[in-house]
């Protein structure tokens, strides 16, 4: 491979990503155009669905493009499964380091739970530091406690 197929296939690349950011910009654009020519926030609203699509859809198409875009250009320099690998194992890394994080806040409230669901029951009153109230439900992780006018979530692990 000589350096003129070299500087070819980055000038193919730089386009390719181009290209991609235009059509990802345009595509946005008739996107939030149909979102509101349907009223789409509208109807969520009257059916109580807390979602907004307008800003949501717009941005998830941006970056569906911007990915194939990436791959595609990826392909035409050539190295296209070793990213798709990298990436792989980049998103794989990212949901187990997710998912360790969340058990470390997970675990000891339901460890925690099993002690203190033998010694309060629903309806019994808790004082826990300037909380007054009535406890009203107790779940795996959490007891929510009536306190006059609100009603307060109290993990486990606070209460040991």
């Amino acid at each position: 491979m000589n350096i003129n197929d070299i500087i070819l296939k980055i000038i193919v690349f730089i386009i390719i990503i181009l290209f991609g950011l235009v059509i990802s910009k345009v595509i946005s654009n008739l996107i939030k155009k149909a979102i509101k020519e349907l009223e789409l926030n509208r109807i969520l609203k009257k059916a109580e669905i807390k979602f907004n699509p307008e800003k949501f859809l717009p941005s998830l198409s941006i970056y569906i493009i911007y990915f194939f875009t990436l791959v595609i250009a990826l392909n035409q320099v050539g190295i296209t499964s070793i990213v798709l690998k990298i990436i792989a194992i980049l998103l794989i890394l990212l949901i187990i380091a997710y998912v360790i994080i969340s058990l470390r806040d997970i675990i000891p409230n339901i460890y925690c739970g099993f002690k203190i669901k033998k010694k309060y029951k629903t309806g019994d009153n808790i004082e826990y530091r300037k909380i007054n109230g009535k406890i009203i439900y107790m779940n795996l992780v959490e007891l929510q406690v009536q306190t006059g006018k609100e009603i307060v979530y109290i993990p486990y692990k606070l209460l040991r």
